[in-house]
């Protein structure tokens, strides 16, 4: 049983970080189409600046990636 959650936890997970991800890309393609560098740099040096990795608890990628993809939708 045990295994079963943990599974399904690290599918809830890769879910979660692809759709970050899928809509970071996305929405900094478009800016930098348009020409928004400095946009999309000023997100992902915001990223770097405050991911917390670690091994023991799940990340804060998901939701940096998605309030920068946020942002630059505005």
């Amino acid at each position: 049983m045990f295994l079963l959650a943990e599974f399904v936890t690290k599918l809830q997970y890769n879910s979660d970080f692809g759709g970050a991800t899928k809509q970071l890309v996305d929405t900094s393609a478009e800016a930098l189409q348009a020409g928004r560098y400095d946009d999309v740099s000023r997100e992902f040096q915001k990223i770097s600046e405050e991911l917390d990795v670690s091994y023991e608890y799940k990340a804060n990628y998901s939701e940096l990636a998605e309030g920068a993809a946020e942002s630059l939708k505005n």
